[in-house]
């Protein structure tokens, strides 16, 4: 009966070394004692109904049946990229058979597309059992660096359709993922300053406390007394991400963002992902930043140690104070709130003040101080030119003045609408546009709520005459700032008389509000 591939015992044999899990991480995943799955793999005990349904649904997911393959109903344009990741994700799994390594990436291909481009079942047992099998993916994705990982960690912010069951495990990804051993960190800050950490600094962590998609960090502290962090890159990332991003156009989590999106949108996008590779680029800009706000009392850039960074390896002040999701729980709601306005007003102001911002609004680059907001990772900054600075500022302020003249004239300098738009069909498209900018147009408090952003998500995709043109630079950049403010308002529900706050920012930009 054992040797019967086609028998339970055996299938629950074949799912568990296939997974590459113990009897005991079997047990856990389908909610039975760790003694049980032994007993029903010895056949000394048959499988029970329920365990057997559970064990084909993990079949399905899989892809396994009879120890054969499925190819499932994969679209084309998401194949390539699916097995592409997936390969990477098996390449860091421990699995000594050939055989199950092929197996696992075809079943993890199968899992990609499945779970980040078709969504969870409303059946609670099919759904609990998509979950488990979703966050294997989402931890395997920990050990992945580059694009997978910065996808991931998108996804468990920006999108509003992930169920909350895989939105913990996804947003541990914003600041935690698998750590490069302690040799190959030392090689690499050789390489880059000369000399390995354990002289450079004071002291000396080697275990990381926290690793992400670009690298990893470590707390040091400099022989002049000097607490710092120390952010080091990954082995051959850039080429890594390089790869990945040829295919960045299939991937679904990035499609509400680039879907007719300009060749030149794409690459825009593509270079300043890139950019983030360079540390000593990175260094710049937070100084630059750094300057900018260097007399706000809300908003705190940590300081550059120029001397201790190089092109793989950066060293900035260490700041004390509590990541997105201490802050979440454990943050006084007036806390949150003020929180909320400075982040908005930090990426207003840079972009409409000083034509540049901090592009990659991940909550795992926020600091929570007691009194202020830390921001740190300026390895992706976009800049808009002084006349589409103008625009982008005006356009906002015509939302505010209530004057949709002169909102189509920027609209138009934007290319974001046709100039042979005719007016009815603009006003409509207006009053749509104003809707959908309601918190800023209003003298009066507003609260923020992630079900309410889920609904402007849904208002905006279900509005069928949209007259805007292709996907522009600055719409591609507004749509995602936008979202991801809307994002974090909505997690922090924060309040607030936006109108107001909105029109401070604009007036200290020079515009007339």
């Amino acid at each position: 009966m054992k040797n019967d591939r086609s028998s339970p015992a055996s299938r629950l044999l074949h799912l568990r070394e296939l997974l590459g899990m113990s009897q005991r991480e079997l047990a856990k995943e389908f909610g039975v004692s760790g003694g049980a799955v032994a007993l029903w793999e010895n056949s000394e005990r048959p499988v029970p109904g329920p365990i057997l349904r559970l064990l084909e649904m993990h079949e399905q997911h899989y892809l396994v049946k009879n120890d054969v393959v499925l190819s499932g109903p994969l679209r084309e344009h998401n194949r390539h990229l699916s097995s592409q990741w997936a390969g990477s994700m098996v390449k860091n799994l421990k699995i000594r058979s050939p055989k199950s390594r092929n197996e696992l990436q075809e079943k993890l291909q199968h899992v990609i597309h499945e779970y980040l481009g078709e969504g969870l079942s409303s059946d609670p047992v099919k759904r609990r059992v998509q979950v488990g099998v979703a966050n294997r993916l989402v931890s395997s994705l920990g050990r992945v660096k580059g694009i997978p990982l910065k996808a991931a960690q998108l996804a468990s912010y920006l999108d509003f359709n992930i169920p909350d069951e895989l939105r913990e495990t996804l947003s541990e990804l914003q600041s935690h993922g698998e750590p490069m051993p302690a040799g190959q960190v030392s090689r690499v800050i050789f390489e880059e300053l000369g000399s390995r950490p354990e002289k450079l600094f004071a002291e000396w962590s080697p275990k990381p406390f926290a690793a992400a998609s670009i690298g990893q960090v470590h707390k040091a502290r400099l022989k002049t007394g000097e607490e710092v962090v120390v952010k080091v890159q990954y082995n051959d990332l850039q080429e890594t991400m390089e790869n990945d991003l040829k295919e960045i156009s299939f991937f679904h989590h990035f499609a509400i963002l680039i879907r007719g999106a300009s060749s030149e949108v794409v690459q825009d996008f593509s270079d300043r992902i890139i950019e983030e590779c360079d540390f000593i680029r990175e260094a710049e800009n937070q100084e630059r930043f750094r300057e900018f706000f260097k007399n706000d009392p809300d908003i705190f850039i940590p300081k550059v140690y120029k001397e201790y960074s190089g092109k793989r390896v950066l060293t900035t002040e260490f700041v004390e104070g509590m990541s997105f999701s201490e802050f979440l729980e454990q943050g006084p709601q007036s806390e949150k709130d003020r929180a909320g306005q400075t982040i908005v007003r930090f990426y207003i102001q840079s972009a409409f003040k000083h034509g540049q911002f901090q592009g990659d609004p991940n909550p795992g680059n926020y600091i929570f101080c007691k009194d202020r907001v830390a921001f740190i990772d300026f390895g992706r900054v976009v800049h808009y030119d002084n006349p589409t600075r103008l625009a982008e500022r005006d356009l906002l302020a015509s939302v505010i003045n209530g004057d949709p003249k002169s909102g189509r004239r920027f609209l138009e300098e934007l290319g974001l609408i046709h100039k042979d738009l005719t007016i009815r069909d603009f006003e409509e498209f207006w009053d749509f546009f104003v809707t959908q900018h309601k918190p800023i147009t209003v003298d009066e408090t507003f609260q923020y709520s992630r079900g309410l952003i889920r609904d402007r998500i849904r208002m905006a995709r279900g509005y069928k005459k949209n007259p805007m043109t292709q996907v522009t630079r600055p719409l591609f950049w507004d749509v995602f700032l936008g979202m991801s403010a809307n994002a974090l308002r909505g997690d922090l529900e924060c309040k607030a008389n936006w109108h107001r706050h909105m029109v401070a920012i604009l007036r200290d930009a020079g515009a007339k509000v």
